[in-house]
């Protein structure tokens, strides 16, 4: 080596040093762990069921790296699906000290305090995170579920209305109603729906909702017999059977990795059978809006 060193070409590297940058060598052992490896340990608990374990992970996490958001935000979750609302909200609020322009921790942080009860703080955090990501479908229909919990229905609609076309609107709009037994009002807005059926032509996210209050039009015209006139207005609980049933009026899984149960998406979805349970909020049933496929205003 001391006698080819002068001819060496400055990217040659000696034998010690292609051992090291070799990445199947054992000298590669990194000096630490990083947060993000302890998060995903603690989600990988999390699937197998193991919910002490997922903690542990997490508080590690927040040991390697005090106030990261990641961490922060998935200890949040883990309280909320516990039920642990106020633990929750707390831990969601320091993810957003780490993370102020993160706008799905606003969003979840909003839906959580809707869950503990606290209905103006709710607002304020899903209208947040509206301000951060304008037009975002799934924040805009978490505000509206929120508002309609609430009981301002007209503040929900000019939500949808605001940020979905009008026959997702109309369509959602009149989801919320039925999910609550307030069938003439949902009729009122699946006819609005039925309105835009030619501009379903060109647009498949239209089509769809469409073709959805159709089928959710069929399925309470056929409700119109003996049984229903003597109870006009369905039950919470039978609206939720019928809605298990139903393509209508059951809501599509999201691809949103959410994880908050009472999240709502109208992002990119696809159909599935099983319905999520709404969450309740405000003595009220708070449903999930079906997710429609994104279209552009």
């Amino acid at each position: 080596d001391a006698v080819i060193g002068a001819f060496r070409f400055g990217d040659e590297k000696t034998p010690e040093e292609e051992v090291i940058s070799d990445p199947l060598s054992l000298a590669n052992k990194p000096a630490s762990i990083g947060p993000e490896v302890y998060v995903a340990n603690g989600r990988l608990w999390e699937s197998t069921g193991d919910n002490t374990k997922a903690m542990e992970s997490y508080g590690k996490a927040l040991q390697s790296a005090p106030g990261n958001p990641d961490a922060l935000a998935s200890i949040a979750r883990l309280h909320l699906r516990q039920g642990n609302q106020q633990q929750a909200v707390q831990y969601f609020q320091q993810a957003i000290a780490g993370a102020p322009e993160d706008a799905l921790l606003h969003n979840e942080l909003g839906l959580a305090l809707n869950t503990a009860g606290a209905y103006p703080q709710s607002v304020a955090a899903l209208e947040k995170a509206l301000e951060l990501a304008p037009g975002t479908s799934k924040y805009a229909n978490s505000l509206a579920s929120v508002r309609f919990s609430g009981g301002d229905t007209t503040a929900a609609y000019q939500v949808l209305l605001a940020n979905n076309k009008p026959a997702i609107a109309n369509y959602n709009m009149a989801y919320l109603l039925y999910s609550n037994g307030q069938v003439t009002g949902a009729r009122g807005y699946l006819n609005q729906a039925l309105q835009s059926q030619q501009q379903g032509v060109a647009d498949p996210a239209v089509k769809l909702a469409v073709d959805r209050s159709h089928s959710l039009l069929t399925q309470i015209d056929a409700k119109r017999g003996p049984v229903a006139q003597t109870a006009p207005q369905a039950t919470i609980a039978q609206v939720k059977t019928e809605a298990a049933k139903t393509e209508t009026a059951k809501p599509v899984a999201s691809v949103d990795r959410t994880p908050v149960t009472s999240g709502v998406n109208l992002g990119a979805g696809v159909p599935s059978s099983v319905a999520p349970a709404p969450a309740h909020a405000g003595g009220l049933v708070l449903p999930e809006l079906p997710p429609l496929p994104a279209a552009t205003k």
